[in-house]
């Protein structure tokens, strides 16, 4: 490294210094992917409540598989123990850092982020020397002691298949299908699958009902009409005004509907 490059990373330091002091943890994320099966991993922790943070794990093995999301209710001062393995090691100073001149062909990466309100420092590595790997481990030390005292919220409930590698979005030979493939953090995912040989056009309005209700959880609209080609998925997202309680749904759009079940 040259001398104005060291100068460069000194006046950034500094300015993330300055960036994180005196501002309150609100999320912290690890986060892993990039390896040759296409396996990701995102484990989310945020501030929900002046006493309560939610944790949010999604997964999956292979490329072609939806998230299987998890989700606890844990105390709020897992964030604050975290932020304090943060100070204890400067970690602001190793935003954006590179850890290691060591390259794993088709090996995952490794990452972890921390939000300060609108602050932000994030680093990333497929190989963390121990020196900054047994920092890390504190971190990880740190939330499975509050995971000992977590609620576990309701979640989707995924439908058994045969084999736990099949591709969970593809289409049904000669059928339109219509599901719930992902729920975390108050975000309903859902799809259209064409599996006919002609393209079939949709509208983008869909409505959340609690199975008995008359009156919708949320309704949103959307006159831009869609096409789905053949073979072919169209996927969708709606933000939820609240946390699912456990019960039966059913979700609307554009003419389709579909149930699942949160537990």
């Amino acid at each position: 490294m040259g001398l104005f490059d060291w100068i460069d990373d000194w006046r950034d330091s500094r300015k993330r210094d300055a960036a994180v002091r005196d501002k309150e943890l609100t999320e912290y994320r690890y986060s892993s992917g990039g390896d040759m099966c296409g396996g990701s991993h995102r484990d989310d922790i945020r501030r929900v409540s002046d006493t309560k943070a939610k944790r949010t794990i999604a997964d999956r093995t292979w490329h072609y598989q939806d998230m299987t999301v998890t989700e606890y209710l844990l105390d709020i001062g897992v964030l604050r123990e975290i932020e304090a393995v943060f100070r204890k090691y400067s970690m602001q100073r190793w935003h954006r850092k590179k850890f290691t001149d060591i390259f794993v062909d088709d090996g995952a990466s490794y990452g972890y982020h921390f939000r300060f309100g609108r602050e932000e420092v994030w680093f990333s590595s497929q190989i963390y020397p121990d020196k900054y790997g047994d920092k890390l481990q504190e971190l990880r030390d740190v939330v499975k002691r509050y995971m000992e005292a977590a609620e576990r919220l309701p979640g989707l409930v995924r439908p058994e298949t045969e084999d736990d590698e099949e591709y969970r979005g593809e289409t049904t030979e000669g059928e339109i299908t219509f599901e719930v493939f992902e729920y975390g953090n108050n975000l309903l995912e859902y799809r259209l699958g064409n599996g006919t040989e002609e393209p079939v056009r949709w509208k983008g309005n869909c409505a959340l009902y609690r199975e008995g209700a008359e009156e919708p959880i949320i309704f949103q609209e959307d006159e831009l009409d869609q096409e789905v080609s053949p073979s072919y998925r169209s996927e969708e997202a709606i933000r939820l005004p609240k946390e699912l309680e456990a019960g039966e749904y059913r979700l609307e759009a554009g003419g389709y509907t579909c149930r699942f079940t949160i537990q």
